[in-house]
C-alpha cells in the first residue's frame, strides 16, 4: 500500500504541476502599447482630477460597474452615471484635493488566475475636511476592459465586492489596504 500511495502522490503532483503550466501559459504581460495606453489613461487622469473635468473622470469608470448598479436599482445606467456625476462634484466642492498623484512608474503589474493583467498604482490625495488636512495613500487598480483602460478605486470593501461582481475574476484578488494620517 506504501509503494501505492507513492504512486498516486506522484501522479497527483505531476497533474498538478501540469494544470500550472497550462494555466501559465493563458497569462500574459503587458505590450508596449497597453503599458503606453496605461501611462496615457493615468496622465489624463490625473489631470482631470487636478481641473476637476468630472466628466473626464466619470470616464475612467468600467461600463461594467454602471451596468451592475443599474441592474440592481433597477435605473437607467445613464441616470446612475448622471447622478454619480452629481455625487463627484458635491464630494470635490466639500474637500477639494489639496494634492493628487498615481504612480504607474511604481505600479505592480499582476495577472488574475485567468491570465488577465491588470496594474494595482500606488495612489497619493491630500485634502482638507473642516479644515483638518489629511494625506491617503492607497492604490488605483487599472484593469482592461474591451482594449481600454479603466480605473477603480479599491480603498474600501463596498468597492472591492462591486468590482468582483462586475468582474468575477477578480474574486480571488487581494488589494493593498490604504492608509490615512492626519497632517495637522
Amino acid at each position: 500500500m506504501t509503494g501505492l500511495g507513492a504512486i498516486f502522490r506522484i501522479f497527483g503532483a505531476a497533474i498538478a504541476f501540469t494544470l500550472a503550466l497550462a494555466g501559465a501559459s493563458h497569462a500574459r504581460g503587458l505590450n508596449d502599447a497597453e503599458k503606453a495606453s496605461l501611462s496615457a489613461t493615468v496622465s489624463d487622469f490625473n489631470g482631470a482630477i487636478k481641473s476637476a473635468n468630472i466628466d473626464r473622470i466619470s470616464q475612467t469608470v468600467p461600463p461594467r460597474i454602471f451596468d451592475l448598479l443599474a441592474k440592481k436599482s433597477n435605473v437607467d445606467a445613464a441616470v446612475i452615471r448622471e447622478t454619480m456625476l452629481q455625487l463627484l462634484k458635491s464630494a470635490l466642492e466639500e474637500a477639494p484635493f489639496e494634492a493628487f498623484s498615481m504612480d504607474v512608474q511604481n505600479a505592480a503589474f499582476k495577472e488574475t488566475p485567468q491570465g488577465e493583467p491588470y496594474a494595482l498604482i500606488p495612489t497619493e490625495v491630500a485634502l482638507a475636511i473642516d479644515g483638518k488636512r489629511f494625506k491617503v495613500s492607497t492604490h488605483t487598480l487599472a484593469l482592461i476592459d474591451d482594449e481600454t483602460w479603466y480605473l477603480v478605486r479599491v480603498s474600501e470593501q463596498q468597492q472591492i465586492a462591486l468590482l468582483r461582481e462586475a468582474y468575477p475574476n477578480f474574486v480571488a484578488e487581494e488589494f493593498p489596504e490604504s492608509r490615512t494620517e492626519a497632517l495637522n
